[in-house]
């Protein structure tokens, strides 16, 4: 009878825990549909970056506008430990992100405390 119990009860975790995770997924799904949709603005797109042509724009990732978008409403800067609160990413998908945006010139990290401070760069 216990055995059957523990059964049931792993079960029910395995369940529960695949439910998270779908309904993670919608919600980044429709987190980044609102992204997609939402085209940058002439005066929009200058106050994000002067330097990001239109077709550099297009090759970024829905995530990476994301990103873009979210430094530029926080005056170019934002504690990197921020973001998974203002984008609902995980932590590892957010240093990843960055990492692909860093790479491509357009942000970079200073150290701030035991975290890191991301910035736009301003010369690219």
């Amino acid at each position: 009878m216990a055995g059957i119990v523990i059964l049931l009860a792993g079960l029910l975790a395995v369940l529960l825990y695949f439910t998270y995770r779908y309904l993670k997924r919608e919600k980044n799904l429709e987190l980044s549909e609102k992204v997609e949709k939402e085209e940058p603005t002439p005066n929009k797109m200058e106050k994000i970056q002067t330097s990001i042509s239109s077709s550099h724009w297009e090759r970024l990732s829905l995530e990476e506008k994301h990103i873009i978008k979210i430094l530029s409403e926080n005056q170019g800067n934002i504690l990197q430990k921020d973001l998974p609160n203002q984008t609902d990413y995980s932590k590892s998908t957010i240093t990843r992100i960055i990492a692909r945006l860093e790479e491509q010139d357009l942000i970079y990290r200073t150290p701030a405390g035991r975290g890191y401070r991301v910035f736009l760069n301003e010369e690219k």
